[in-house]
């Protein structure tokens, strides 16, 4: 099962969206504001700033529908936190939460991310635990999985970790922002 969501992750957000536009266009009861509005798209930012730093580590290997990775990434957003791609991830559904304005799309968003995230965060860290063996066993033992702790934000400070930024992996990031915008200017097109 967990090869499953991992193999289709590209595709499994796809429900809950048509669901959420679908709820958007039948619920007579919208909560619109202009501060809903402006911290979804802070959400929404941050999430693929922080997507995008994160592709620059660890490279465009992120996009393929198979385990592997050439090498340990350690450095930027990894040095503080395991997953950084899917904490970006997280924000931009939960921006896109806060822009349709509907009280019940938060829970039901909480409850996918977090059945689809745990299955694919413990398959991946299955693969890199046998590939990496104890080099991965002490990253882990020294660095959050989802979410940076006082402690490692303070590491982020003093400095990134090992390896380096490279602009050229960003190439299949367009994608997502593609989706980002898609979605926000549907959403505003239904308001």
């Amino acid at each position: 099962m967990k090869n499953w969501i991992f193999s289709h992750r590209n595709h499994l957000p796809i429900p809950f969206i048509i669901l959420t536009l679908a709820g958007f266009v039948l619920t007579k009861e919208k909560h619109f504001s202009i501060l809903l509005e402006i911290i979804g798209w802070a959400s929404i930012i941050a999430g693929e700033a922080l997507r995008v730093w994160s592709v620059g580590y660890a490279g465009a290997s992120t996009r393929s529908m198979r385990l592997k990775a050439e090498r340990l990434v350690e450095g930027g957003p990894y040095a503080v936190l395991r997953n950084p791609i899917y904490l970006g991830n997280f924000l931009i559904g939960l921006g896109f939460c806060f822009i349709a304005g509907l009280w019940w799309v938060f829970p039901l968003y909480i409850i996918y991310f977090a059945v689809q995230y745990s299955a694919i965060i413990s398959l991946e860290e299955e693969f890199l635990l046998g590939k990496f063996g104890e080099d991965y066993r002490a990253y882990c033992a020294r660095v959050p999985r989802f979410l940076p702790v006082y402690k490692s934000l303070f590491q982020l400070a003093g400095g990134t970790g090992k390896g380096a930024f490279h602009l050229s992996s960003l190439s299949a990031e367009y994608w997502t922002v593609i989706g980002i915008l898609a979605m926000g200017a549907f959403l505003e097109l239904l308001r």
